[in-house]
């Protein structure tokens, strides 16, 4: 098992936080977000990080991607992922540099902004700034 710093300098090497948003006929609006963080590492560390996440209660699964050759670690819940980004400090460089845009979105969630008619804007706002970033 790792130490809560530990944890936190393997999420910031090894994190990936995805964010995208999802057409859907089963919601009012016809969208959905969809948001996860996936660790992906070699095989001999899965178990420790997962006893780990655990240990700081962070619900987790491991899941086999079917184009990989190793597993990956899955953070879904909004709580487990509440609990993960107190861990994290956003200033220090990350493997994704994705992880302050990640930051802003959830905050739009914890703000019931995707139940509101309007509340896509807000988040194709932030989420096209990122791809302007990358151009």
């Amino acid at each position: 098992m790792y130490t809560k710093g530990q944890i936190e300098g393997i999420l910031i090497l090894m994190a990936r936080p995805t964010f995208k948003i999802v057409n859907t006929t089963s919601n009012v609006y016809g969208w959905v977000p969809r948001y996860n963080i996936a660790i992906r590492v070699t095989e001999k560390f899965i178990e420790p990080i997962r006893q780990s996440l655990t240990y700081l209660d962070i619900d987790n699964r491991r899941e086999r991607e079917k184009s990989r050759h190793v597993d990956t670690i899955f953070i879904t819940k909004q709580e487990s992922i509440d609990k993960l980004l107190d861990l994290i400090q956003f200033d220090a460089v990350n493997k994704s540099n994705d992880w302050s845009m990640f930051e802003k979105l959830m905050e739009l969630i914890y703000e019931k902004k995707h139940l509101e008619e309007d509340g896509r804007y807000e988040f194709e706002m932030i989420l096209n700034e990122k791809q302007n970033n990358k151009t």
